[in-house]
């Protein structure tokens, strides 16, 4: 198996897919592959993943980021010039069309890494919600949809986190011919058991994420309101959308919900809670729905919201995004039944552990290696 080269041009803070992508790696390299990642900055432990950042602490502490943009271009180049005649290229997104063509240019295979589904199949999903909230229309121009569907055609194998975003990308629409990797994101198992929650007063019900009309937050809000249940509070970990600010502001100042914006100890907020819901329209794999499993809550899920976990696991209650009534009746139901919080907290616990992030690395190479073998 030759070398995977891995270019992810955000900086790694300790959050958002970037981090999703050192944690995958661990995993990789643990299982045995070679792999090289360059970026332009990191804070964080990256364990055994050979990497190069363009600068490093404590270089970067010193007004830098304002410098982010050449940083990023930087390692653009770094890749470029250290990328061998037969190593597998991993472009993650926002990486520009400029190195995909480059790439393809040396004849180097490309693996294409897929966080969300295409926009064009988020655009066809979110444009008539947006209409119906009376906001403008997602995705607008500038936005590089051309790009995408470009990069798409480059490559030779896509990595897609659930199936919906596997479905969009072997449409027929989408320009490309290569394999799609059916894979997952995931979270790192806690040590432990899950928390016994049973002999809680009040039932606390979390939602972590940007607050936004992609992610349902208004239908979520809008339930609860209806609902209104006297022995209950929604607690909402994550900045807020404009847009949502816009459409939901009577719903965010309810008095039992707290909109606590975005938190650092988010692992306090699974630990408070008694059920996770995650009610999404359009996803790619939500690692808040795998973080909240290894916590032993129940969980509530759209099938995007689910992130692939229902393909795999009896873990899941399904509810209907589309369908604020169905989800009511999913919270009523887990808010007044401490019974069935256990039974689907101990599912999401006893699943978790498939979606390890070792385990999610290694599935992950050896897919990799016997889609290679099949060229």
């Amino acid at each position: 198996m030759p070398r995977i080269k891995v270019l992810h041009p955000l900086s790694a803070w300790g959050g958002g897919h970037v981090q999703t992508c050192i944690n995958i790696l661990k995993g990789m390299v643990r299982a045995g592959a070679e792999v090289h990642l360059e970026l332009p900055r990191t804070r964080v432990d990256m364990g055994a993943v050979p990497y190069r950042a363009s600068v490093r602490p404590p270089v970067d502490r010193f007004g830098i980021r304002r410098l982010e943009p050449g940083l990023r271009r930087m390692a653009e180049r770094r890749f470029l010039k250290d990328l061998r005649d037969d190593d597998i290229a991993w472009l993650w997104p926002a990486v520009p069309v400029e190195i995909y063509r480059e790439v393809a240019r040396r004849g180097n295979p490309i693996l294409m890494e897929g966080i969300n589904t295409r926009i064009a199949n988020a655009r066809r999903i979110l444009e008539p919600i947006h209409e119906a909230e009376g906001l403008p229309p997602p995705y607008t121009p500038p936005y590089p949809e051309i790009d995408e569907d470009e990069m798409l055609s480059l490559a030779s194998w896509f990595y897609a986190p659930n199936p919906h975003v596997v479905s969009a990308v072997e449409a027929p629409d989408s320009g490309f011919r290569g394999r799609v990797l059916p894979t997952s994101y995931g979270a790192w198992m806690r040590d432990g058991r899950a928390i016994d929650r049973r002999d809680r007063d009040r039932v606390t019900v979390l939602f972590v994420g940007t607050l936004c009309i992609r992610k349902n937050t208004q239908g979520l809000l809008r339930a609860w309101r209806r609902l209104n249940p006297a022995n209950a509070r929604l607690v909402l970990c994550g900045p807020v959308e404009d847009l949502l600010a816009r459409v939901c502001a009577e719903d965010l100042s309810h008095p039992t919900v707290e909109a606590r914006g975005r938190v650092s100890d988010v692992a306090s907020a699974y630990a408070e809670a008694d059920v996770f819901v995650m009610p999404s329209f359009e996803e790619g794999g939500p690692q808040v729905t795998f973080e909240a499993a290894t916590f032993g809550l129940p969980l509530i899920a759209s099938p995007m919201g689910g992130g692939g976990m229902e393909e795999k696991t009896d873990a899941i209650w399904p509810i209907d995004p589309y369908d604020e009534d169905a989800i009511i009746a999913a919270l009523e139901r887990f808010i007044g039944d401490a019974e069935l919080r256990a039974e689907y907290g101990a599912r999401a616990f006893a699943a978790a552990p498939v979606f390890d992030w070792d385990v999610v690395g290694r599935t992950r190479f050896e897919m990799l290696e016997s889609a290679r073998n099949r060229v």
